[in-house]
């Protein structure tokens, strides 16, 4: 593998009225989580993006800039969600001894929302869609690793996944059926008692579904139809998550999933970059027109627009608007990355 090798001069600086352009060079921007909602009160849509190496970044402009939520409390964030019709109510877990903080007016003020939490390190929420009250929590191993508040989160109840040390709890989705009700499903890793756990009760009891690899994320196109991303391959479901297969051509190393519907899916990887599927997992293609880092970790679409998506990485976020044909960094306003040296930057990460 060839190794870009880089001299670095620095020179006195000169501040003149102009403005930074992007050459796609050293790394300016992270996300490992998104989230996106209407605020009825602005008439805009939110985007939440958290960067657990610095802040919490939200966006009123559909990505274009990017303004850090300044508060004492709000750094180092792991996971986000806000509700998607009332964009004002916004979550953010990290890991720390207050794990879970919540703001009701768009990131302005917060406050500790994490009673009845034991575990300290949060990965993911999941926000019931009838009913923003209800919010589920998936942390890291631990006595336990699943959390859930009915009040908006004055309290959390655990919800043990198994009876030994619950794994990773790295993406949770929920699904409503008319005749089976509200099923949870959970994708998660670490342990032998990863893989993917259903709850048919709300969390109340979980079964193990399928145990033979690490799940990072979990994605319904609706009640029943269902995909999952892995190190292995992408699963999918077709009765609500109670029976997975192996998509033998999809992509690995699986990172965030976002179901357009049964067909089209998006896979955002570890080190592939983008890939998307047109006819349900049969075919995957790679889509990485204008993504330089293909080190994604997070993947959301426009819910008005499903051509629109956006997508965060370790090295830099991405907006299309074509449905993956070309995709364009919008990292104004993130800050730039600590880098120290370069040097070892490979080709492959850079492409």
């Amino acid at each position: 593998m060839r190794k870009i090798s880089t001299l670095i001069i620095i020179l006195p600086l000169v501040i003149f009225a102009a403005e930074w352009q992007s050459l796609n060079g050293p790394p300016a921007g992270r996300a490992d989580d998104m989230s996106i909602g209407w605020d009825p009160i602005h008439s805009y849509w939110a985007i939440f993006a958290a960067d657990r190496t610095h802040k919490l970044y939200k966006s009123v402009d559909e990505g274009e800039l990017w303004e850090p939520i300044e508060h004492e409390y709000i750094v180092n964030p792991t996971c986000v969600i806000t509700c998607p019709n009332r964009a004002d109510t916004v979550y953010i877990g990290k890991y720390d001894a207050t794990p879970v903080w919540k703001s009701d007016d768009g990131g302005v003020t917060w406050a500790a929302k994490s009673s009845g939490i034991t575990n300290n390190n949060p990965l993911c929420f999941a926000m019931d869609p009838n009913n923003s009250s209800i919010v589920y929590l998936g942390c890291g191993t631990g006595p336990c690793a699943v959390f859930k508040t009915e009040d908006g989160g004055e309290t959390w109840d655990a919800k043990d996944i198994s009876s030994g040390t619950d794994p990773y709890v790295n993406d949770i989705a929920i699904t409503h059926d008319p005749l089976r009700g509200i099923w949870i499903i959970a994708g998660c890793s670490g342990t032998s008692d990863r893989g993917i756990w259903l709850s048919t009760n709300g969390g109340n009891n979980w079964n193990q579904q399928m145990s033979n690899d690490d799940i990072y994320t979990v994605e319904f196109a609706n009640q029943s139809v269902g995909y999952a991303g892995a190190d292995e391959r992408v699963y999918k479901t077709e009765n609500g998550g109670g029976y997975w297969v192996l998509l033998t051509d999809s992509p690995q190393y699986t990172n965030s999933l976002k179901a357009i519907n049964e067909d089209i899916v998006y896979a955002a990887t570890r080190d592939g970059g983008m890939y998307k599927t047109p006819d349900g997992g049969a075919t995957w293609y790679e889509i990485n027109e204008g993504i330089c880092a293909r080190k994604l970790l997070c993947l959301i679409s426009h819910p008005s627009d499903y051509q629109t998506l956006f997508a965060g990485g370790k090295f830099s976020l991405y907006k299309t608007t074509d449905g993956g044909g070309i995709w364009k960094e919008v990292i104004e306003g993130f800050k730039i990355l600590n880098l120290k040296d370069i040097s070892n930057i490979s080709d492959k990460n850079l492409e």
